[in-house]
């Protein structure tokens, strides 16, 4: 079934159906990112700003999964012996190299064995997928992005790219050589509903979660967002007028949601933990808490909440992360508060940056209303994979070899503006690998109001030996 008839049949429901079915619309739990770490160019007004702000990270980037099967690799060796009575000297050749090449599929055998230890599901079979090289690493596929998933494009308005600022630990001048790439626990099937979800592990986090705001695991309300039978029901009945009919698994829950008086706590399949304040926490007066706080005061904020938020934020050396800097139409330029844990190595630091992270958001009323914890599902790790320089991934780039939203080929080498390395963290991604992220400027989206335009343009850091489908951009909006 079509997403896009699902959401057309809900809308017939009423205001309060629909927001008890909330979550049959895949609409909460986008908080990625990266991304997350997404910045939106669409227009939006103070009010859709407190509303909207806190999914903004992985909205842009839901991305379908492609797989790709690739052969195996077969034996050769016994092709060898088809010649060995042509002649006596070709019969010895022949050993040798046959004794050659089994020494090598033994090695190659025995890298794919350790490498599926690792997975702690079993998912990963010796031989079933073809490897780079003699590591044993797989072949990853790069995740598109969807035309029909895209809204508006991934970019910034600055006067000056060096307006946009955040905490990335990562700098050209580290040389790193590898990073780790992992398998989302998630997948979805045609009609986008997930599975893989450890209900096990999202209780345990809730329970958590809830503990380091001093709330006991007694004092809550533990329920799902199974709709009930009436609620079901009406959505059924409104499909089957359009002429569709419920997908297997639409009805199943998706979140646990933990109530106690002043706070609800909501845990997605993607592990992240939304709370909702209630009523809305009023800051000290001192601290400015608002959409449109300038860096300063967002960085004081920041102290604050770290301080009182301790528990919460649950890290050893909390670095606050104030990122953003980009303008709206009305010229207002916005920030966000974010914490991930400054660890001794560098790759972690990199990984807590991007997977790890404790985020607060304010209300139109300049009041916490809204905090979330991120803690992604990171046990299927599948390798350590080599990665190119930033200065190779440019000229991928310049070649053509990127993804992106933003409905404009790349201008030129003169125009990128930034690059950084992330990981892109969308729930709908195969893997979670890192990749560059240039800020582009794009001449044909400026505007008269003297801000340039930027848009993301993602480049894949893994080497290219190890990923089967380099992207090739081909001119199409959205890839």
């Amino acid at each position: 079934m079509r997403k896009e008839q699902i959401s057309d049949a809900l809308n017939l429901l009423e205001d309060s159906v629909l927001e008890e079915t909330d979550r049959l619309r895949n609409r909460e739990g986008k908080g990625l990112d990266t991304e997350g770490r997404e910045e939106s160019n669409r227009e939006d007004s103070r009010k859709a700003c407190s509303r909207e702000r806190e999914s903004r990270e992985e909205s842009s980037w839901e991305a379908k999964c492609r797989r790709e099967s690739r052969k195996s690799r077969k034996e050769r060796a016994g092709s060898l012996w088809k010649w060995a009575a042509a002649a006596a000297g070709l019969l010895l050749a022949a050993c040798v190299g046959w004794i050659v090449m089994e020494q090598k599929q033994n090695q190659s055998g025995q890298d794919s064995s350790l490498h599926a230890s690792h997975d702690p599901e079993g998912r990963q079979e010796p031989g079933t997928q073809e490897t780079g090289d003699a590591t044993g690493l797989p072949m990853l596929s790069v995740t598109e992005i969807g035309q029909e998933e895209a809204a508006g494009y991934e970019g910034v308005r600055v006067h000056d790219i060096s307006e946009l600022v955040d905490a990335n630990p990562w700098g050209e001048a580290l040389g790193i050589s590898s990073l780790p790439v992992y398998e989302n626990v998630l997948s979805y099937d045609e009609s986008y509903i997930a599975q893989g979800g450890d209900f096990h592990k999202m209780r345990e986090f809730l329970i958590e979660v809830a503990g380091s705001l001093g709330l006991e695991e007694e004092s809550l309300t533990i329920t799902d967002d199974v709709p009930d039978e009436e609620t079901r029901r009406i959505i059924t009945e409104k499909l089957e007028m359009g002429g569709d009919t419920v997908p297997e698994g639409y009805f199943n829950p998706t979140k646990l949601i933990g109530e106690a008086e002043g706070l609800k706590i909501q845990v997605n399949q993607a592990m992240t933990a939304t709370v909702s304040f209630e009523p809305a926490v009023f800051l000290p007066e001192e601290y400015h808490f608002t959409h449109y706080a300038a860096y300063g005061e967002l960085a004081e904020t920041a102290e604050y909440l770290e301080k009182e938020y301790e528990d919460f934020i649950g890290m050893e050396h909390p670095v606050a992360n104030i990122y953003g800097g980009g303008y709206n139409i009305y010229l207002q330029q916005s920030y966000w508060i974010e914490f991930y844990d400054r660890a001794e190595d560098m790759v972690q630091r990199i990984i807590n940056y991007n997977f790890n992270r404790t985020a607060f958001y304010c209300d139109d009323q300049g009041r916490l209303y809204l905090a979330r914890s991120f803690r992604p599902d990171l046990s299927r790790m599948v390798g350590e994979y080599p990665i190119i320089t930033a200065e190779e991934a440019k000229e991928l780039l310049r070649k053509g070899n990127y993804i992106t939203t933003a409905p404009y080929e790349m201008p030129g080498e003169e125009f990128i503006g930034k690059v950084e390395l992330v990981y892109r963290v969308g729930e709908r991604e195969r893997y979670y690998m890192p990749y560059y992220r240039f800020y582009v400027e794009l001449p044909e989206a400026a505007m008269d109001d003297g801000l340039k335009a930027y848009g993301a343009y993602y480049v894949p850091a893994v080497e290219s030996a190890y990923l089967s489908d380099m992207p090739v951009w081909d001119g199409s909006f959205n890839l």
